[in-house]
């Protein structure tokens, strides 16, 4: 059992007008429930993860910089695990990646709405 190691994967919770980011286009019934920052494996930066609902289902979306080159090999689009989908692209010199269960259409949505603000 050398392998396991444990990882603590709570971060810090930050308040929504301190994240950088906005949903400009809230899909109807949907509101933000969570944004924290977190470290995630051996990045040199955090990731913010984002939580948005309507009670029902939950879509997450994390926010990261894209390190030099990386974006090019990041394409955009949809993929799908059993019911979970996920759209992925490239913004403001970030890598966002959307999943959730719901329709890909709300997904596409939610990542093009994306924007940055100033801080």
């Amino acid at each position: 059992a050398e392998d396991w190691h444990v990882v603590n994967a709570r971060g810090n919770e930050t308040r929504a007008t301190e994240i950088g980011w906005v949903l400009g286009d809230m899909l109807p019934g949907y509101r933000l429930i969570s944004s924290v920052k977190r470290a995630v494996g051996e990045r040199d930066h955090d990731v913010l993860h984002l939580v948005y609902s309507d009670g029902l289902t939950h879509i997450s979306v994390f926010i990261e910089p894209e390190a030099g080159g990386e974006a090019a090999s990041v394409p955009s689009g949809f993929l799908s695990a059993g019911s979970i989908g996920v759209y992925k692209r490239v913004a403001a010199g970030h890598r966002l990646m959307v999943l959730g269960e719901a329709p890909r259409e709300a997904l596409r949505r939610v990542a093009d709405g994306m924007t940055t603000v100033a801080q």
